[in-house]
């Protein structure tokens, strides 16, 4: 009476049906197990506490609502407490950084100030800046370096003023020429 003409092509496509539903049943329970396994804190509990689940649970295609994890006002105070202490340390931390990275910018703004004044001097007078630099008098700048007595005495006023701007170097220098001409 009632004919059922299936071919091959019918047969596959409720076989692929059935297997979609399985594997939507599967990833269903899969998330169903994971929210248990989330909602017990197994760290608190001993493995005696725990007891194997012997009967199965319903399945149903209705997700469970999630229970909020509620903690007494007390601790979220001591949280936002030390939240709030280790915002303050990260931020005295920062401007201390900050006065470091400060300091450190004049320095250099103060070193390129020099190497740029440095830099315009002519290259006649770079070997008498430099013995000047190391202690030598005019007499010795002008004839070491064959310019005249004034345009050594010159330099060596030019590098008396730099020696009261940054006295920690030149006296550093100084030292070194004066054991050079020593040894």
């Amino acid at each position: 009476m009632f004919g059922f003409n299936l071919d091959l092509r019918d047969v596959l496509l409720v076989l692929a049906g059935l297997v979609t539903l399985y594997f939507v049943f599967i990833v269903l329970r899969l998330i169903q197990f994971n929210r248990r396994r989330n909602a017990l804190s197994l760290n608190s509990l001993s493995p005696d506490d725990i007891e194997p689940e012997t009967d199965r649970p319903e399945f149903s295609m209705a997700p469970e609502p999630a229970v909020p994890r509620r903690d007494s006002p007390a601790d979220d105070f001591v949280v936002q407490l030390q939240q709030r202490v280790e915002g303050q340390r990260e931020g005295a931390r920062l401007n201390l950084e900050v006065e470091q990275l400060r300091a450190e910018l004049e320095s250099l703004r103060d070193e390129i100030d020099r190497l740029k004044a440095e830099r315009n001097v002519s290259p006649l007078y770079n070997e008498a800046m430099s013995l000047a630099t190391q202690g030598l008098d005019a007499n010795g700048v002008a004839t070491r370096c064959g310019i005249s007595v004034a345009e050594a005495e010159l330099v060596v006023a030019l590098t008396a003023g730099k020696r009261r701007e940054h006295p920690e170097h030149f006296e550093e220098r100084h030292e070194r020429a004066q054991t050079r001409r020593v040894a």
